[in-house]
């Protein structure tokens, strides 16, 4: 069984230990891909897990 883990930080975005980039309004098309692309390659008995450490509460939704 495959697992991907998602970690936000305040710092950036980062997949088991590979860092995706920081996510702001100007990466948001290139983060979306990335993500998009690590769920894609995940097989039909994986999951994901989502970690967020502070990134929420930094930036929060208007």
């Amino acid at each position: 069984m495959k697992k991907i883990i998602f970690r936000l930080t305040t710092m950036g975005v980062y997949e088991q230990t590979t860092y995706l980039g920081k996510w702001t309004d100007a990466t948001n098309q290139t983060m979306y891909l990335k993500f998009r692309g690590t769920c894609e390659s995940l097989g039909p008995n994986g999951y994901m897990q989502i970690i967020d450490d502070g990134f929420a509460k930094s930036n929060p939704m208007k």
